[in-house]
């Protein structure tokens, strides 16, 4: 399990510190944004709230952890966990006052944000069924975990150029989505050890691309080394300047992948030779951790007494509507051997469906489960399989999943659009009450799934778990659909991503519950244009967009199809050129999905028709969902779904996902300009003094260096700029300008120093424009063509 390391703790005071003085107005906004968003802690639509995203490396959390972030979300939040596509869980509506308590909190759990934003090494993901998988090669999660620890502590980690972004998956299937990553890492055995395949360079979002091979193979033993020899060539050489082209990806694209690998090779070799980052070889590690034994880790620390508890926790949560109604299951049954010839229905369906390949509707009779049940001692006097209700079957066929311990079985819940009040997460971690050894994992989906549950007792988690949620079937299904969450929260969110995905699950669970579309076909929604919710990997994938109708502007979607995960078969969904008014989209889906259902055959792939029809089939209907009324007609068209007032771009602003550096360069800047505009024709002291302190502060940030008193700042740009030569000896007097004008100055010396100060801050600005993308200064001496390099830049990881 991953350990929460000391120096992160440590640095939780100094962080609320820097949180005290926003809150008292004594720092502005855009500079502590700089600090704020590498901790994870991103500014919601209109800026006066906070989101807290926390890493949870490799999604595994245990009950413990779980009912603390309940309890957060209910103490400092807006009751509401929600769980993203990168296995991270992030509290919303969290008051500036209440961040550092999040942090203060969730330390003793191992929990925290930092590193959940900004241009830093994020939450290190893997495959949610890590290490209770039969089809893996072994067991990624530790990997996983000690990537993340050892990552988190290094200072390059929150100086990148951009995010950065690491996958472990444990097959093929790729579940972690490792080809869509920066840096991926498939699960590779040879000769009988472990170790990984490597890609490197892929990414979603603005030109998506898949990832390129960067090694067939590294033993287990050397894969922190080649995370920090890839982390360094792109911190050395990464473009921190142009936001918009500055992911890794784009360096590998520019400089091609022969000279990416070359400056990795040589990187790899440093770090190999200095002998801090290839571990020692656990004796077990030339077996596949399958054969080392049960991944069955009992987790009994429950939290202090009084902590988490509050009205309504108990398992018997409100439910607002009942659960949808099962569908009818199929007549007669098939024999094994058909079964276990069947192809797994395109990847999508989940449970009994997607481990047995079970009829096309997907839901087994009583026969058929009796006939599979041995295979992972399912039937038991508690758990009698003759006669099981409708419900519990839809359970079994759904969300059951066998683990390769033996009376053990994996159970995946869908929480519809990551959203997950703290009640019902209470409820769950509860369950480890009975369930002694069970153990949650967060997914790609934005689901849970339940690992370690003994099968004799699944009768029992039924019931407990109907009492616990409102809609916990059919995971990895067209219902599980997956959205970030757009313009309720997100500054750069166009639409409302989550209002449009409720509006599909009605019409799905209304119409294609049990149909062969309904476990071959995924949809993905993203607000705008970023890959918050994977939608490049959507077999139905659709991206906000905004048009303007009668002069008022209309949420749309643009339509993309046929995106998989997989190795080697990951394809990016295409865009298809169908731009659709939001209020539309339900019912040209209905209508498509029905054209697919009647068209594609049984046991063919959902990708391989969507590749073959899908572009013809939504041109050919396209045409009755284009048009938008006018207003007059219409006024609906004109509100996107989920909310009650007309659309507008309010509260629209620039995204903080890359805050970190430049921002805090460029905000100093501002203020130093804004300083001496106050400072006015009277040439006030004070308004000097700040000028003179934020134009000597701007550029520390790039020589490590953040004071946050004038004297510390102008003895670092004495020591740091001046002294290496990157600075004029000009401004060597910053000090005694400084303190000339304390006390009561006369008019001279403060016009003397307001002119001082307007010269260092034009000196300052000319340096940052000839600061080079990896934040490198031009040598002082004119015959020295080497630059003057980054502090960081050699120092190691």
């Amino acid at each position: 399990m991953f350990k929460l390391p000391e120096r992160i703790k440590n640095e939780i005071p100094e962080y609320g510190e820097t949180l005290r003085r926003f809150i008292a107005g004594e720092l502005s906004a855009a500079r502590v944004a700089g600090v704020r968003v590498p901790w994870g802690n991103y500014s919601q639509r209109g800026g006066n709230i906070f989101m807290a995203r926390i890493r949870v490396p490799a999604g595994i959390l245990t009950p413990r952890q779980l009912k603390a972030l309940a309890f957060c979300a209910r103490q400092f939040g807006n009751g509401t966990l929600h769980l993203t596509t990168r296995q991270d869980i992030q509290i919303h509506d969290v008051a500036a006052a209440n961040i550092i308590k999040v942090h203060d909190y969730l330390k003793d759990f191992d929990l925290s944000s930092r590193g959940g934003g900004g241009n830093t090494v994020r939450n290190i993901t893997a495959c949610y069924r890590a290490g209770v998988c039969p089809d893996e090669a072994f067991d990624v999660s530790a990997d996983a975990t000690a990537a993340t620890e050892q990552l988190i502590v290094q200072d390059t980690s929150f100086t990148l150029p951009r995010k950065f972004k690491v996958a472990f998956s444990g097959c093929s299937k790729d579940c972690a989505r490792c080809m869509v990553n920066d840096v991926g890492l498939l699960a590779t055995p040879r000769n009988g050890a472990s170790g990984y395949r490597v890609f490197v360079g892929g990414g979603m979002g603005a030109r998506s691309i898949v990832g390129k091979e960067l090694e067939e193979f590294v033993p287990g033993e050397q894969i922190s080394c080649v995370l920090n020899a890839i982390k360094n060539v792109f911190h050395n050489h990464g473009d921190r300047k142009n936001k918009h082209r500055n992911r890794l990806r784009f360096l590998v694209a520019e400089m091609g992948l022969e000279r990416f690998k070359a400056l990795y090779q040589e990187e790899f070799a440093r770090l190999k030779a200095s002998g801090q980052f290839v571990s020692v070889p656990d004796p077990s590690a030339a077996l596949p951790r399958s054969v080392i034994g049960p991944h069955v880790l009992p987790h009994r620390d429950p939290l202090p007494p009084g902590e988490g508890q509050g009205e309504n926790t108990s398992n018997k949560c409100a439910r607002s509507a009942p659960e949808p109604t099962p569908a009818p299951l199929p007549g007669g049954d098939q024999t094994m051997a058909a079964r276990e010839a069947a192809p797994l229905l395109g990847g999508v369906g989940g449970g009994w469906v997607q481990e047995q390949g079970e009829g096309i509707a997907g839901y087994p009779t009583a026969a058929s489960l009796r006939a599979t049940a041995a295979r992972c001692d399912l039937e038991s006097p508690e758990n009698p399989l003759e006669e099981p209700d409708a419900g519990f079957r839809a359970f079994l066929a759904s969300n059951v999943i066998r683990q390769k311990q033996p009376g053990f079985v994996a159970v995946h819940l869908r929480i519809p659009r990551g959203d997950l009040g703290w009640p019902q997460a209470e409820a769950l971690a509860d369950l480890a009450d009975e369930f002694k050894e069970v153990e949650f994992r967060a997914t790609q989906d934005q689901d849970l799934c339940l690992v370690n549950i003994r099968a004799a007792g699944l009768k029992k988690l039924y019931a407990r778990l109907k009492d616990a949620l409102e809609h916990f079937l059919y995971p990895a299904t067209l219902l599980d659909v997956a959205a970030c969450k757009g313009s309720r929260t997100c500054n750069l969110g166009l639409c409302n991503s989550p209002g449009l995905a409720e509006a599909l699950e009605r019409v799905i669970e209304a119409n294609f519950v049990g149909k062969k579309v309904f476990a071959k076909v995924n949809i993905r929604i993203n607000g705008c244009p970023n890959g918050c919710s994977q939608h490049p990997l959507g077999a139905m994938a659709f991206v906000g967009a905004v048009r303007r109708c009668e002069g008022r502007p209309v949420p749309h979607y643009k339509l993309l199809l046929g995106g998989r995960a997989g190795v080697p078969d990951t394809r990016l969904a295409k865009e298809t050129g169908i731009l659709l008014p939001a209020r539309n989209l339900p019912a040209f889906v209905k209508e498509f999905l029905e054209r697919i259902e009647s068209e594609i055959a049984d046991q063919e792939n959902v990708h391989e028709f969507l590749d073959r029809r899908g572009q013809a089939l939504a041109d050919e209907i396209k045409s009755k969902y284009e048009r938008v009324p006018p207003y007059a007609e219409n006024r609906d068209c004109y509100i996107d779904w989920g909310g009650t007032e007309e659309f507008s771009m309010k509260g629209l602003g620039p995204g903080e996902c890359g805050a970190g550096v430049v921002d805090m360069v460029e905000s100093d800047l501002a203020d130093a300009a804004t300083a001496l505009l106050r400072a006015g024709e009277s040439c006030d002291a004070a308004e000097v003094q700040k000028a003179l302190f934020y134009s000597a502060r701007a550029l520390l940030v790039v020589r490590g260096s953040d004071p946050k008193r004038p004297e510390e700042a102008y003895l670092d740009f004495l020591q740091k700029l001046i002294g290496p030569g990157i600075a004029s000896a000009e401004f060597a007097n910053l000090s005694d300008v400084h303190e000339s004008l304390s006390g009561i100055p006369d008019a001279a010396a403060r016009r003397t120093a307001f002119a001082y100060a307007q010269a260092l801050l034009e000196h300052v600005k000319d340096l940052y424009k000839r600061m080079d993308p990896s934040f490198n200064f031009p040598a002082a001496d004119p015959g020295k063509p080497e630059p003057i390099r980054n502090r960081t830049q050699r120092a190691g990881p």
